[in-house]
């Protein structure tokens, strides 16, 4: 198989830059418009589920176009979504655009993911994920970084606080468009065979480590600007910086789960780590300091989120070659409904114990547990491509 496209990486840049504006944006816009923690929050969860029904869609047009075209149908849905949000404050219009923008991301991933999976289980297979997963957190990073910014310039310049936020979208649907542009020209081999959906329950167990990883992360991550706001009173400035910051852990913390998979074997790098992160997570529900909940909460993506890329190549690399494109849209679609469901439930959970304690302790008890499963799931036999 030949090398990764640099494209790919710059898609991934793209992408990222475009899901964090809205992942900063459009929680803090909620909140300065009037709404609650919980509209808030169940926004992101509509952007998420979104996501799962942009999975499901893949699989036809993988068929029909390639991986390639899905990836860049995708980023252009992204950008419409954020076009929608720009445009109209209304509340069917945050709806519309978190439910286009959720949808773009699902195509994404699905093509991402159905061009790096062909590569699982051949010796060094994690580098091809743990670089594209890399780049679409710096993407991250610097849309966090830059959608704080300019939300306070624009404050500065007089605009209003829930006026300066919505302004930012304009910023990530350029991003997004500009990737879709370049992504669309790719005339790639489209996907052999008819488009399959397989069993719901098809390759559920090999994934099992994964979906109980991402629900971990979803109860503490997507609310981190809320509670940023309403426990410790930060600014959308100093949000996007510890956003930017939770980024950069991301993507130190890929590389030295990349790093330990090398060296001391992958089974050994994700339950070493995921056994680490947990007790981390029970620790920031007892802490009061804003300056050490940061650090911790740093610290803790460094390891949870980090390990992420490692596990799904790994995951990968138990499947047979020939049912890994039809089962990632499977993967996908299950992945972000465990993700939007941990999303609402965290929403809720935050109003309901008014803080962010609970959902602390449920990310520790889901990490423990996504650091047994991977033990066992992981001594499955691998299979790569001739």
């Amino acid at each position: 198989m030949t090398s990764v496209p640099r494209l790919l990486y710059v898609a991934a840049l793209g992408s990222g830059f475009s899901y964090s504006n809205l992942a900063l944006a459009l929680p803090l816009y909620a909140l300065a418009t009037g709404r609650s923690a919980t509209f808030a929050a169940q926004l992101l969860a509509i952007q998420t589920c979104s996501i799962a029904l942009g999975s499901l869609a893949a699989g036809p047009l993988l068929a029909r176009a390639g991986a390639w075209r899905a990836l860049a149908v995708g980023l252009g849905l992204m950008a419409c979504g954020q076009a929608t949000l720009f445009v109209s404050p209304a509340l069917a219009t945050l709806v519309a655009g978190a439910a286009v923008h959720g949808t773009g991301v699902g195509l994404f991933w699905v093509g991402t993911q159905t061009l790096l999976a062909g590569r699982s289980g051949r010796s060094g297979s994690e580098r091809a994920f743990v670089n594209q997963y890399a780049l679409y957190v710096v993407g991250t990073a610097s849309g966090a970084a830059v959608t704080g910014a300019a939300a306070s310039l624009l404050r500065l310049a007089g605009l209003g606080r829930a006026d300066s936020i919505r302004a930012t979208f304009a910023l990530a649907l350029a991003a997004a468009a500009l990737c879709a542009v370049r992504c669309r020209r790719v005339r790639a081999a489209r996907s052999a065979g008819p488009a399959r959906v397989p069993s719901p329950a098809r390759g559920l167990t090999v994934q099992l480590p994964d979906l109980l990883l991402v629900a971990g992360i979803a109860f503490v991550l997507p609310l981190v600007p809320i509670v940023l706001k309403t426990t410790f009173g930060f600014s959308p400035f100093e949000t996007g910086v510890v956003v930017g910051a939770i980024a950069a852990a991301k993507v130190a913390g890929s590389y030295v789960a990349g790093w330990l998979a090398a060296s001391a074997g992958v089974r050994r790098a994700i339950f070493g780590m995921l056994l680490v992160a947990a007790p981390l997570a029970f620790v920031l529900a007892e802490v009061h300091s804003a300056l050490l909940f940061v650090a911790l909460v740093v610290t803790t993506a460094l390891l949870m989120t980090g390990v992420w890329p490692v596990l799904v190549d790994a995951a990968h690399a138990r499947i047979a070659p020939d049912e890994r494109r039809d089962l990632a849209v499977a993967w996908n679609v299950r992945e972000y409904l465990a993700i939007a469901a941990a999303t609402a439930s965290a929403g809720w959970l935050f109003s309901a114990f008014a803080g962010p304690a609970i959902l602390l302790l449920c990310s520790g008890a889901l990490l423990a547990a996504s650091a047994l499963a991977s033990a066992a799931v992981l001594r499955r036999p691998v299979h790569a491509l001739a």
